[in-house]
């Protein structure tokens, strides 16, 4: 997919309530995963451990990241897929991406993108098929 510079050219600033939303999504997903926040944070730790990383969080790192109150406790960007993976919420991926004026989609997503992009090139494709034959005809 190639990728689109205009897209990096909005405004500054559009992304400065980022940190209100991000916690919000947190609060969010914590708020709707079916898993307790204990359930959570073992699974996040599993996963590290998995990767070998020293990190561990705790159900009330989970809480500070939800809290809007408190500012100097948020995700870390490198934990936001885990997040997501663990709490089923692509909502915190999908911020970043909105700032950016981009979207966050699924495998259905993609290929429905993908079905779009080939009728396209077909509907192009028979149009300029069409003109060849008016012109061929013409010459007739």
């Amino acid at each position: 997919m190639s990728e689109d510079r205009s897209q990096m050219d909005l405004p500054l600033g559009r992304g400065v309530d980022l940190q209100r939303r991000t916690k919000a999504a947190v609060a969010k997903a914590l708020k709707n995963c079916p898993l307790s926040r204990e359930q959570i944070a073992d699974r996040i730790n599993e996963a590290l451990e998995n990767e070998g990383s020293p990190y561990r969080l705790t159900p009330t790192t989970l809480d500070r990241w939800a809290a809007p109150s408190d500012s100097t406790h948020n995700i870390p960007a490198w934990l936001v897929a885990v997040f997501c993976q663990v709490t089923g919420s692509r909502d915190l991926l999908a911020l970043p991406a909105e700032v950016l004026g981009l979207a966050v989609v699924g495998e259905r997503e993609k290929h429905l993108i993908t079905l779009g992009e080939a009728q396209l090139q077909s509907a192009n494709l028979a149009r300029q098929r069409k003109r060849a034959m008016e012109a061929l005809e013409a010459l007739r």
